[in-house]
């Protein structure tokens, strides 16, 4: 049994660092950084036990009211860029 290999110059294929290097990130990782950025701090505080004591202040539900708010912005944004402006 043979294997076919083809003649001439074989590319190399360089590490994931240097490829980074030569183009940027595609859509989809630039954003899953952004919410690693904003998600490892939260999940961090909220493990390490760090409390704020604002009188008057549920921070959960201000933290949840926050997640609502982006969640809500960003479907009207993929909304707006999919159905509104392709017409």
């Amino acid at each position: 049994m043979s294997v076919y290999l083809p003649k001439g110059p074989r590319k190399v294929d360089t590490n994931c660092a240097e490829r980074a290097l030569d183009r940027p990130p595609c859509k989809v990782c630039a954003l899953i950084r952004v919410y690693l950025t904003f998600a490892i701090p939260l999940i961090f505080l909220a493990f390490a036990g760090v409390e704020i004591d604002w009188p008057d202040l549920d921070m959960t539900a201000v933290v949840g009211y926050l997640f609502l708010a982006a969640f809500l912005i960003q479907l009207s944004w993929r909304f707006y860029v999919d159905y509104i402006k392709k017409k």
